[in-house]
C-alpha cells in the first residue's frame, strides 16, 4: 500500500473518532440540561434572621415562631424544644441552598417527574418578617450528592446541597422535641440492678471490697439464691451489663407527653420488660447557703416494649414523659441477663496484690517466688509501685513470673469431670502453693492433675471437679521454668 493512501486512512479513521467523541459528549450533556449558573450560587436566601418557618415532611406540617426571642411549635406552645437546634435550622434556612448547578431555567421541566418536583418530598416556607419564600424540594441524585429543588414562582429548577434536606428530612420529635437526654451516670456508679421480663425477675446487688466469705474481692456483684446465701457473679459478665445500661447513645424520641391509648398502641401502657436500678448520682439540694450539689442514691426504671416486625422497640424511663425509639438489640443488650448463666468461670481469682509468696512444682522443679514492692519516685515528685521478684533466692526479671500468673488468672473452666473418674493420692502435675497478706484464705494450694488428651483436672477452693485447657497449663510451666535460667 502507498504512504499516501495510510495516511487518509490514518486521517479517516481519526475524523470518526473524533465525531463519536463529541457525539457521546453531546449525549451526556443532554441527558439532564445543565445549565452553569455562577450568579445563582446560593438560592433562597434572606437578608434577615428567620421568625418562623413551616415544613411538611411525611405529610405532616409543622410551624415554628420565634415568640420573645424563643421558638414554640404552633400547634403545641407547651412542647419542649431544643432551642439551639432551632436556631441551627433557622440559620440554614436564612443562608439559602448552595446551588450545586442550574439544571433548567425554562420552566418546561419544573413538574418533570424526573426530578420529584410535582409531588416534593420537601416543602418549606419560611419568613423573615418581611419575605416570605417557599421552596420544594424534590428527588436525590446521587451522581452529585444533591437534591433537585425550585423555589416557588421560578421556573429554574436546581441541584442543591443536601445540607438543608438532611436537616429536615426527620420526624418532628426527632427534629424538635426536647428530648430529655438519658441519665448520665457511669457504669461503676450502679449498686443495685433488678431486670424483669414477663414473669422473670432477677436482682443483683453490689457489695465494695467483695464478701468475706470468699477468698478472693475480685468477685463485688452478688445474687440471693433460693437458701438465702449470695452467690458471686461473674466479673467480666457485669462489667459488660452495667456498661449496657448506660449505652443508650441510639435512642430517638417519637412522642412527647402521649395519653393512654398511645401508650397502649406504643406498647408501653402496663410494659413489664426493662430494668431498674439504684446509683450514684448528684442531686442540688437547697440548704442555709443556697443550692449545694451532693451525691446520693438514685433510683432509675426503664420500661420497653416488646420488639416490632422491624426489630424496634419503645422505652420510656421515670421522670420523663417521652417516648423513644430504640433499637431491639440494645433492649435485648440488658434483657438477655434475666436468664443468663452469671457463674464466675475463673479457676483462680488470687490478685497478685494480695500474694506475698507462691511455690510452683512443676516437670521435677520447684520454684519458690517472694514478691516484695519497691517504691520509684521519678524527677517530678510522682511515686509509683513496682513488684521485685526472687525466685529460689535470686532475683530475676519479671517478665516470665508476671506471664506465668497472668496465665493462672486467665485460667477458665472449660468443663467438670465425670462423676468417679477420680482417683485418689494421684501425684499432682503441678501445684501452687499461695502464702497471702489476708486475714483469712492466707494459704492455699491449687493442684494440677493429669485427665485426658484435651483437659487437666483441677482442685482449689473446695472444688475438685474442674477442666482446664492443657495449652494453657503447660504455657504457664514453660514461663515458670524459664525463671531458673535468668
Amino acid at each position: 500500500m502507498k504512504p499516501w493512501v495510510k495516511l487518509v486512512i490514518l486521517a479517516a479513521a481519526l475524523a470518526v473518532c473524533i465525531g463519536a467523541c463529541f457525539l457521546i459528549v453531546d449525549l451526556a450533556n443532554n441527558t439532564e440540561e445543565q445549565h452553569d449558573d455562577p450568579e445563582n450560587a446560593v438560592i433562597g436566601k434572606y437578608g434577615s434572621d428567620i421568625v418562623n418557618f413551616t415544613y411538611v415532611y411525611g405529610g405532616v406540617s409543622t410551624e415554628f415562631r420565634l415568640v420573645n426571642y424563643s421558638w414554640v411549635n404552633s400547634s403545641d406552645e407547651d412542647m419542649p424544644l431544643r432551642q439551639d437546634d432551632l436556631d441551627s435550622l433557622a440559620k440554614l434556612i436564612r443562608d439559602g441552598a448552595s446551588s450545586v448547578r442550574l439544571v433548567d431555567d425554562s420552566g418546561s421541566l419544573v413538574d418533570s417527574e424526573d426530578f420529584g418536583l410535582s409531588s416534593p418530598a420537601l416543602t418549606i416556607t419560611a419568613s423573615d418578617g418581611s419575605v416570605s419564600q417557599t421552596m420544594y424540594i424534590g428527588a436525590y441524585n446521587s451522581a452529585f450528592s444533591a437534591y433537585y429543588a425550585r423555589m416557588e414562582g421560578s421556573g429554574e429548577v436546581h441541584l442543591i446541597d443536601e445540607s438543608i434536606p438532611r436537616a429536615f428530612m426527620k420526624d418532628v420529635f426527632e427534629l424538635a422535641v426536647s428530648a430529655e437526654s438519658y441519665p448520665e451516670y457511669g457504669y461503676q456508679d450502679i449498686t443495685r440492678i433488678r431486670l424483669f421480663d414477663g414473669d422473670l425477675e432477677r436482682e443483683m446487688t453490689w457489695s465494695e471490697g467483695g464478701s468475706p466469705k470468699l477468698y478472693t474481692d475480685y468477685y463485688t456483684w452478688f445474687e440471693q439464691n433460693a437458701s438465702g446465701e449470695y452467690d458471686a457473679l461473674r466479673t467480666s459478665a457485669m462489667t459488660v451489663l452495667c456498661e449496657n445500661l448506660t449505652a443508650f447513645g441510639d435512642i430517638v424520641c417519637v412522642d412527647y407527653a402521649p395519653d393512654r391509648a398511645a401508650l397502649e398502641a406504643y406498647g408501653l401502657a402496663g410494659s413489664e420488660r426493662g430494668f431498674d436500678i439504684t446509683y450514684i448520682g448528684e442531686v442540688d439540694v437547697e440548704n442555709d447557703v443556697g443550692i449545694e450539689t451532693q451525691e446520693a442514691e438514685i433510683e432509675l426504671e426503664v420500661v420497653f416494649s416488646e420488639a416490632d416486625e422491624n426489630g424496634v422497640c419503645f422505652m420510656m424511663w421515670t421522670g420523663n414523659d417521652m417516648v423513644y425509639r430504640v433499637s431491639a438489640e440494645t433492649a435485648d443488650a440488658v434483657l438477655s441477663y434475666v436468664s443468663a448463666d452469671l457463674t464466675p468461670d475463673e479457676v483462680c481469682a488470687i490478685q497478685l496484690e494480695s500474694v506475698e509468696s507462691l511455690k510452683v512444682s512443676y516437670n521435677g522443679a520447684e520454684i519458690n517466688v517472694v514478691r516484695t514492692e519497691k517504691s520509684i519516685t521519678d524527677a517530678n515528685g510522682d511515686t509509683t509501685v513496682t513488684n521485685v521478684f526472687t525466685a529460689n533466692g535470686a532475683v530475676v526479671d519479671s517478665t516470665n513470673i508476671n506471664t506465668f500468673y497472668d496465665g493462672l488468672l486467665a485460667l477458665k473452666v472449660e468443663g467438670r469431670a465425670d462423676a468417679g473418674s477420680w482417683q485418689e493420692n494421684m501425684t499432682p502435675y503441678m501445684t501452687v502453693e499461695f502464702s497471702r497478706n489476708t486475714e483469712s484464705f492466707s494459704r492455699m494450694t491449687l493442684f494440677v492433675y493429669e485427665y485426658s488428651v484435651n483437659f487437666y483436672r483441677v482442685s482449689f477452693n473446695g472444688e475438685d471437679d474442674i477442666l482446664v485447657s492443657i495449652r494453657d497449663i503447660d504455657n504457664m510451666g514453660d514461663a515458670i521454668l524459664k525463671t531458673l535460667k535468668n
